[in-house]
Parts: C-alpha cells; sequence; structure tokens
C-alpha cells in the first residue's frame, strides 16, 4: 500500500519541480517585448524604441484606480512629448474593447497611446495580476522601477521619470 502512496507523490514532486513559475520582470531585468495594435490598428513594439526611455502603464476603464492616476499621467504624457527626446509613454488597456478605450479616451480628452492587450499575453509576460502597474523602461531596455498601484501626483511621476531620462 506505502508502494502505491509513495510512486505518485514521487512523480508529482519530480513535475513540480520542472516547472518553472511566471515570475514579473524586476527592476534590473531586460523588458519583455510588446507587440500590440493601437487604438489605429497599428502595430507598436516596444522595440522600436530602443534608445529611448519608456513609461508602460497596464490600465483599464473598470479600474477606479486607473481612471484617478490618467489625468497625472496624461500631464506627465504631454510634458515629455514637448521634448525632442522625451520620454516615450505607452499605456496598455488590459480590460477593454478598442471601442470602450477609444471612447474613454476620446471623452476625457486624453492623447496617450493606447495598445490593446485583448487576450493578456502582454500583461501575462509582465505577470500582471492587478491594474494599475506601471513600468519604468531605460534607453536599454532595462527596467528600472516599477510602481504596483496609482500615482497620486505628477511630482510623483517626475521623480521616478529621473531615475529613466
Amino acid at each position: 500500500m506505502l508502494k502505491w502512496v509513495a510512486l505518485p507523490l514521487a512523480l508529482l514532486l519530480a513535475l513540480a519541480a520542472s516547472c518553472s513559475p511566471i515570475s514579473a520582470p524586476t527592476v534590473g531585468a531586460e523588458a519583455p517585448n510588446i507587440e500590440l495594435f493601437d487604438l489605429n490598428n497599428r502595430i507598436v513594439r516596444l522595440s522600436d524604441y530602443f534608445g529611448r526611455p519608456v513609461v508602460v502603464n497596464f490600465w483599464g476603464t473598470q479600474c477606479v484606480y486607473c481612471i484617478v492616476e490618467m489625468p497625472e499621467l496624461e500631464a506627465a504624457f504631454r510634458q515629455e512629448s514637448e521634448k525632442a527626446d522625451g520620454v516615450v509613454f505607452l499605456t496598455v488597456n488590459v480590460q477593454d474593447t478598442s471601442s470602450t478605450a477609444r471612447t474613454f479616451m476620446n471623452n476625457n480628452g486624453y492623447t496617450m497611446p493606447v495598445l490593446m492587450d485583448i487576450g493578456g499575453r502582454v500583461a501575462q509576460a509582465y505577470n500582471v495580476s492587478a491594474i494599475p502597474v506601471t513600468y519604468f523602461i531605460d534607453r536599454t531596455g532595462t527596467i528600472r522601477y516599477v510602481k504596483l498601484g496609482m500615482f497620486s501626483s505628477l511630482n510623483e511621476i517626475n521623480i521616478v521619470l529621473d531615475t529613466i531620462r
């Protein structure tokens, strides 16, 4: 009887040991590439911006904290857009249809690029389990800061932007 219990248990332990859990990319790691369609049906790749610092924000319209931080992110985006070598902002919508995301952005006057992660492939690569979450990536494609939760001010965003400029 012990043999019948020990063998399946040993197999289960061996299988568990061979599996590696998905972990979130961490500070100092290379950022996983992003390749998604924007709201204009154009493909946008993170790798297209190699050599420029990039902010990647995961969000959705049903997320209260995402909605609350959006004006601060938009202000930072506009501030950086005025600079020739400003930080690139990419927002990745993980909850909505393109139509819903477009309506939300238009109704609120937001102009940041929105990439649609309909299948959740990119969110999975970044191991996004809750939103908002924001990655700050330097010119070499290395993650320099990860913000879990919302930003409360433009000043808070600017402090982190200084780490990747």
